[in-house]
């Protein structure tokens, strides 16, 4: 074999070692990169709700830290004082007003949300 052709192919080996190796060093840093932000997001303040009882029903209070943040001691976006019949639709509706905040939204609940979950029949709706 020619002398050239084998430093040809020597060369060429050790570059598709390198190739091989930055590849891999890309995916490594991707990676790690990935496991960093994923860590931060499990970073961000404590997010609790709970269930307070009212005298006339339920209702639901939303931690951040530790602090109030929403305490909703009634049915939301309907007038009057109407209260949840039960600790598991107050509940219900934290959780939907806590998944809105996770995602940069206003926890605002609306009639038709409360219609959708069984939580207001429409003769309760003004």
């Amino acid at each position: 074999m020619n002398s050239n052709l084998m430093k040809h192919l020597i060369l060429m080996i050790k570059k598709r070692k390198l190739s091989i190796f930055s590849i891999s060093l890309i995916l490594i840093v991707a990676i790690t990169i990935i496991a960093v932000y994923n860590s931060k997001e499990n970073d961000r303040l404590p997010v609790t709700l709970k269930a307070i009882q009212t005298s006339d029903g339920w209702g639901y209070e939303i931690a951040v830290d530790g602090k109030t943040f929403i305490r909703q001691s009634t049915v939301p976006a309907i007038n009057g004082n109407i209260r949840f019949t039960t600790k598991e639709e107050a509940l219900l509706v934290g959780k939907h007003a806590i998944a809105k905040l996770k995602t940069g939204k206003m926890p605002q609940i609306t009639v038709s949300e409360l219609k959708e979950w069984g939580i207001v029949k429409n003769n309760l709706v003004q």
